[in-house]
């Protein structure tokens, strides 16, 4: 049977979709639906989306019944743009048709969406670009396309007869138009510049690789959630445009700036990738690396050329070597030997020490680089810049052993080791034969105490620096404390005049008690009180006996861990009981009374207390609930 042609003829607009184009000509004739249109045409089974619609029989006897021809309905669909989506090699001719990964990747038929201002045109018509995904923003009006119903919030039917209204009668036209931001703008313009435009980008990269590119990005970019919670802010993206959507448009803003670009680098190695640990190339990037490489095999070596020199400059959470797809060849290999960082396993071999010592040397500064964890067994893998490991060796040529540095700083090797340990001397190695350190890291601790004011007798107070740690040692001012505390400015001390060195540095007395008066504070807030210091200071004025708070802990009054052979009450549990209960003479004080007035109501049973002698054997103070006191003295008031 010879497929008719329709009694009407409706020429094709710019921009327009074949499937809005079928349906005008429904309209038009007054057909009830697209597909009574579609079956004039026997034995040919259309696609569920026309706009995919690809050169075979369903698209000539379409074309004969529309009276147009194959190629003419062909700009109409997704096919159109073959030539700067499908991706190959440079040269190599352009695809008449998209294949089905293209249309899946860059095109969402399923569900379509409207620009509210361009159904209020004349024709109205709906257009072919509604349906791509790097662009949820119409371009003529920057105004967000809609994706659904704003009033039932239902999808849109694909081969809906009726643009205007929805399913549900809500009419479109009447929906507010939601406005995008410059940014959010500029960067949809950038899409649609490289989708419509025939000429290569500013970097060289032909329309098809570019968005290939972009669609890697894409990927990145939405599994890097800090990056779109920061772009939604600063861009002002309306909350109807989806992560996804948002996705695209943060890539194909990246792709142009590559300042931007190496700042997302280092945002999406933070993010969790498929294996558990934290170091690795492929681990940090991802498939990156390997869709930048297979570009440039395809002639198009921009990503390759933008990943290698931030691999080499910037890349910290691992090293590089020749299994990195990247340096493969010989000519980028040569590109290694010239990176400003060396392994932690070459560094140390560079200074003749171990690799944990490189890490030990990281950690404290001295060398500059980053170590990261490798595995489960305490295993670090890292990176250290060349020039600080030089300034080291330099440094290195004048060493001296913790003894020696002990002679120059008046203290015995031990308290060298751990001032080494708390990073007063940074600048120490361990070896084979004990820790090493550098003359200048010793002459740089004595030129600090140099600098100090002169110690006059019978002119400054104060004591020195051994006899300081003999008395307040164990409550944690060691002498590590001290140096520390003086170096910072926070504690004063004098030098000797005839002895510069530890030894002979007095310091004050008032700011030793004032710091160790301190640490103790941290120490009770960070471990619990002892009881022999919590009943000093639990009910602030009125000192008590520890024997009174084991009392209160029997009662259950006070919450306290045993911790060997003492009791240890956390900070919040003092804090509850302060607020909870009251002694005998604050509450005599809130209720404005004597205490045998107290003795009194008590025996009247006025106010029961929580705890005295009544009842509970051998007790000591007796303790009242503050939400008692505050009952009877409310009624004392009325």
């Amino acid at each position: 049977m010879v497929t008719p042609y329709l009694p009407v003829r409706e020429l094709p607009l710019s921009g327009e979709s074949l499937t809005g184009y079928v349906r005008r000509h429904v309209e038009a004739i007054g057909y009830d639906g697209l597909g009574r249109l579609l079956s004039l045409v026997d034995n040919v089974r259309f696609p569920p989306h026309l706009d995919q619609l690809r050169q075979s029989k369903a698209l000539d006897e379409l074309g004969h019944l529309l009276r147009r021809s194959s190629d003419t309905l062909r700009n109409l669909t997704v096919h159109a743009w073959s030539d700067r989506l499908m991706l190959r090699r440079r040269q190599a001719p352009s695809p008449p048709e998209c294949d089905s990964k293209t249309i899946l990747r860059y095109f969402d038929a399923a569900q379509p969406r409207v620009c509210r201002q361009c159904l209020t045109g004349s024709p109205m018509h709906e257009r072919l670009i509604w349906s791509f995904r790097p662009l949820p923003i119409c371009i003529e009006h920057a105004a967000v396309l809609f994706a659904r119903c704003p009033s039932c919030r239902r999808n849109f039917a694909s081969r809906r007869l009726d643009l205007v209204h929805c399913r549900c009668g809500y009419a479109l036209t009447n929906a507010p138009s939601i406005s995008v931001s410059d940014e959010l703008l500029k960067a949809a313009n950038s899409v649609r510049t490289a989708l419509d435009d025939d000429e290569e980008t500013e970097h060289d990269w032909p329309p098809y690789a570019c968005f290939w590119w972009i669609d890697r990005l894409r990927s990145a970019v939405a599994r890097t959630r800090t990056c779109l919670q920061r772009t939604r802010t600063d861009w002002q993206v309306p909350a109807e445009i989806g992560d996804n959507s948002l996705a695209w448009l943060i890539a194909a803003a990246l792709v142009g700036a590559p300042d931007r670009l190496a700042t997302f680098w280092d945002e999406y190695q933070t993010v969790d990738k498929h294996c558990s640990t934290s170091t690795g190339v492929g681990r940090s990037f991802g498939l990156l690396l390997r869709d930048a490489d297979y570009l440039e095999r395809l002639g198009f070596p921009g990503p390759a050329e933008m990943l290698r020199p931030y691999l080499l400059q910037r890349y910290m959470r691992g090293h590089l070597t020749s299994k990195v797809i990247l340096f493969r060849s010989s000519h980028h290999r040569r590109l290694l030997d010239a990176r400003p960082w060396l392994s932690q396993t070459a560094a140390a071999r560079r200074l003749r020490v171990t690799p944990t010592t490189i890490a030990d040397l990281v950690r404290r500064q001295t060398l500059t680089g980053k170590i990261h964890p490798a595995g489960h067994r305490g295993r670090t893998v890292g990176l250290v810049s060349k020039a600080s490991l030089e300034v080291f060796r330099s440094r290195m040529a004048t060493s001296v052993s913790t003894r020696a540095a002990g002679n120059q700083l008046g203290i015995e090797r031990h308290r060298v080791a751990e001032l080494i340990e708390a990073g007063v001397l940074p600048e120490a190695w361990r070896t084979a034969c004990g820790w090493r350190l550098s003359q200048a890291t010793v002459d740089e601790l004595l030129r600090a105490i140099r600098q100090q004011a002169p110690h006059r007798d019978n002119c400054e107070p104060g004591i020195q620096l051994h006899e300081a740690t003999r008395r307040f040692g164990a409550g944690g001012l060691n002498l590590v404390r001290i140096v520390a505390e003086i170096l910072a400015g926070r504690l004063i001390a004098h030098r000797s005049v005839e002895h510069p060195t530890l030894r002979e540095v007095y310091v004050d007395l008032a700011d030793l008690r004032r710091i160790a008066q301190t640490l103790r504070t941290e120490a009770d807030t960070a471990a619990g009180y002892p009881l022999n210091r919590l009943a000093a200071v639990l009910i602030p004025g009125q000192p008590l006996k520890d024997v009174v708070l084991r009392k209160w802990i029997r009662a259950g009054l006070l919450a306290a861990t045993r911790r060997r052979k003492a009791w240890h009450v956390e900070t919040e549990e003092v804090a509850r009981f302060r607020t909870t209960y009251c002694l005998a003479l604050e509450a005599c004080s809130l209720l404005n009374i004597s205490r045998s007035t107290l003795g009194r109501w008590e025996r009247e049973q006025k106010i029961t207390p929580v705890y005295c002698r009544r009842t509970h054997s051998g007790a000591g103070a007796s303790v009242f609930c503050r939400a008692d006191v505050e009952q009877c003295r409310s009624r004392n008031s009325a």
